[in-house]
């Protein structure tokens, strides 16, 4: 009896492992060995809470290309495609494969909309896919995003106010390869 309750306790994991994997899965297929360019849609979160992802595609094409379907994935959701024309037209934050923005180097981009436009003090807090986890090395913030609060993946160290704008700040330090958490803001 003691190894049949064992081999379904077992078999309840592997269920569980398996729909975990499958979900995590369905989430990193927006940034694919594939797809070098990707687009965001950040809607304004409460403080301190993550901000929630509206809208994200990719492309093998083009940074215009992998927005276009960021947008047209909004038009479905949304009853009239000028309000999403209007407020996806601000990137807020461009993260970069490599330092000096893949100046040096050919890698992948992803171009950060905000939903509620520009950055104010609270800005919008978003946790990269793995891949980014693990090849994130340049962030340029763009409008009034001018700086970022990053985690580490390993959620131990965090720096606050990183001035992410201006060609003097081509790379992210200590988190080169390394970001658990951003928090831009103004």
């Amino acid at each position: 009896m003691r190894k049949i309750d064992l081999l379904g306790s077992l078999a309840a994991a592997a269920a569980l492992f398996i729909t975990s994997a499958g979900a995590a899965t369905a989430q990193e297929a927006a940034h694919s060995e594939s797809d070098s360019y990707c687009a965001i849609k950040l809607g304004k979160s409460e403080a301190g809470k993550e901000s929630p992802v509206l809208a994200r595609a990719c492309s093998s094409e083009s940074s215009a290309d992998a927005t276009a379907k960021m947008k047209a994935k909004l038009a479905e959701k949304s009853d009239s495609t000028d309000d999403v024309t209007v407020k996806a037209s601000m990137a807020i934050m461009y993260w970069y494969e490599h330092k000096n923005f893949n100046r040096d180097k050919d890698g992948d981009m992803t171009v950060i909309y905000g939903d509620a436009g520009n950055c104010d003090s609270a800005g919008y807090r978003i946790t990269p896919v793995s891949w980014w986890k693990n090849n994130l090395s340049s962030i340029f913030g763009n409008g009034d995003c001018g700086y970022a609060d990053i985690t580490n993946k390993a959620y131990t160290y965090t720096e606050q106010n990183v001035y992410v704008q201006y060609d003097y700040n081509t790379g992210i330090g200590r988190f080169d390869n390394n970001v658990g958490v951003i928090q831009i803001h103004s």
